[in-house]
C-alpha cells in the first residue's frame, strides 16, 4: 500500500499509482462526473514530490521510496525529471516523456522502462503507470 505526501507522482515509479481505485474492484469509469477533474498533464507540470512503498510482482512490500520531480510541457509532451531515493539509500534518476493519447489515456517512456507505460484517468481517479522496469538482478 502506498502513502502519498504533498503531491503524487505516479507515473512514474512502479509504485506510483492510485492503485486503491483498482484494488477495491473499482474502475476509472466509476468516477465519471466527479469533481475536480484530475489533469495529469497540468498536475505534473512544475515540482512534485511523493513517497510510497515499492511492491514485488506479488504485491508484497519491498522497500520505501521517495521522489522529487520537475515537469515541463513542450508541445503535447510532458517531460518529467524524477529523482528517486530508496529505503536502502540507493538513488536513481528517471527521465519521462508523457503523451496524452485521448481524453482518458496516457502513454509514457522513460530511460529505465521497457517499452511503453500506460495510464488512465477519469474525473478524480488516476490509475497510474503500468510498466516494467530495467532492474539489475540481485543474487
Amino acid at each position: 500500500m502506498q502513502m502519498i505526501h504533498r503531491r503524487l507522482l505516479v507515473l512514474l515509479c512502479a509504485a506510483v499509482s492510485l492503485a486503491g481505485c483498482a484494488s477495491a474492484g473499482m474502475k476509472p469509469s466509476d468516477f465519471k462526473g466527479g469533481r475536480p477533474v484530475f489533469d495529469p498533464m497540468e498536475f505534473f507540470s512544475g515540482r512534485t514530490s511523493s513517497s510510497g512503498v515499492m511492491e514485488s510482482r506479488r504485491g508484497a512490500p519491498v522497500q520505501r521510496v521517495t521522489t522529487e520531480t520537475s515537469g515541463r510541457r513542450q508541445g503535447d509532451v510532458l517531460h518529467i525529471a524524477q529523482d528517486l531515493q530508496f529505503g536502502d539509500g540507493k538513488r536513481r534518476h528517471r527521465s519521462w516523456q508523457i503523451r496524452r493519447i485521448d481524453a482518458h489515456h496516457y502513454e509514457g517512456r522513460a530511460n529505465d522502462v521497457i517499452g511503453v507505460a500506460t495510464a488512465r484517468s477519469m474525473a478524480t481517479c488516476f490509475i497510474g503507470a503500468t510498466h516494467w522496469l530495467c532492474r539489475p538482478v540481485i543474487g
